[in-house]
């Protein structure tokens, strides 16, 4: 006949199968709430925690910073969740040069302010090489204006005293402070206006040398800063020449004194293609708000320039020299770029 089913005592079975289950799936979805309330707890404390001014860096490079490439940016910033990711100042500095490779940002203590904002302070000094009067032009990287103006009047005097034609040596000035340069090598530069700066919209605002003094730019840094040089004047050196050398090591503020000092007719450039970082920073402090003696320090791209004589823009741009040579090294040993000096008319 086959098996008879009890389903007196199937019937319970099934329903205490089916609680079971339904208690499972319960518990199952408590669990997978409980994890997901620690994921977003631990997203939660991480953004807490996140020290916002990698968030207010990004956010005054977007708005005021030239980005370079606009497509590599808005993925450099997609993959950073707009700072939100940015996990130490080093991955900072290296989001901010993907925007532009002029800009960048220092960690700075009240203790080691010097070192961590890279003080550098050297006086321009010179030599005879070959019969020619070299004017070493250095960097110049410092917040001290007793320094400042050193440097100017140094430059200045230099200027004044070289004996028959000039050599300015910018072969390895990496930048810095541009304003004791060029109001240090005014008595070679015509007054009026020198060159123009453009911001990120387009709009230009010329630059201006009148009475050792600058004027004008984006910004009023240029005016302010040069009104607390107390700089020696001296008269313009309307016969003289002047060789300027340059190299893939001259840059920035370096490059800027180069650009304002071929206004002059008598300015010839010497040497290798510069560095290529023609173009205007603005700085911002970044304060600690646990820690009132630590700031971060953001130098941020924030215009080019335009000559005034051919309307070259230069964003960024390398100066070509009038007059290359294989190196821009100058010693007793160059007899190439020695030789290219001493034929410029």
């Amino acid at each position: 006949m086959g098996t008879e089913i009890d389903y007196s005592t199937s019937v319970p079975i099934v329903i205490m199968g089916r609680f079971v289950m339904k208690i499972f799936k319960y518990l199952f979805t408590l669990g997978c709430l409980f994890f997901l309330g620690i994921y977003i707890l631990h997203q939660s404390n991480q953004y807490l925690s996140l020290d916002t001014r990698s968030v207010d860096a990004v956010q005054i490079m977007s708005q005021s910073g030239i980005i370079e490439n606009q497509k590599k940016w808005a993925s450099t910033l997609s993959n950073y969740n707009y700072g939100k990711s940015v996990k130490n100042i080093s991955e900072l500095n290296n989001l901010l040069i993907r925007g532009n490779k002029h800009s960048s940002i220092l960690n700075v203590s009240a203790e080691s302010m010097e070192s961590d904002l890279n003080t550098k302070e050297n006086l321009p000094s010179s030599m005879e090489i070959e019969g020619l009067s070299v004017i070493s032009v250095p960097g110049l990287y410092t917040t001290n204006n007793e320094f400042r103006n050193n440097y100017s009047n140094t430059l200045a005097k230099l200027i004044d005293s070289a004996k028959g034609d000039i050599v300015l040596d910018l072969a390895n000035n990496s930048g810095g402070d541009v304003v004791p340069m060029i109001i240090g090598a005014s008595s070679l530069i015509p007054t009026g206006k020198i060159l123009n700066s453009i911001d990120k919209n387009g709009n230009k605002f010329p630059i201006y040398l009148e009475s050792n003094k600058l004027f004008g730019g984006i910004t009023n840094y240029l005016e302010d800063s040069s009104k607390q040089l107390k700089t020696q004047k001296y008269s313009f050196k309307k016969s003289k020449k002047v060789s300027v050398i340059i190299s893939d090591r001259t840059a920035s503020a370096a490059e800027v004194l180069t650009l304002v000092l071929k206004t002059n007719p008598n300015v010839t450039v010497l040497g290798t293609p510069s560095a290529g970082y023609t173009s205007w920073n603005e700085t911002a402090v970044l304060p600690n708000k646990d820690n009132p003696s630590n700031f971060w320090y953001m130098i941020y791209t924030a215009g080019y320039f335009e000559t005034i004589k051919n309307h070259e823009v230069f964003n960024n741009t390398k100066i070509i020299p009038d007059v290359e040579v294989r190196s821009a090294y100058l010693d007793i040993a160059n007899k190439q770029l020695i030789e290219a000096i001493r034929r410029i008319k």
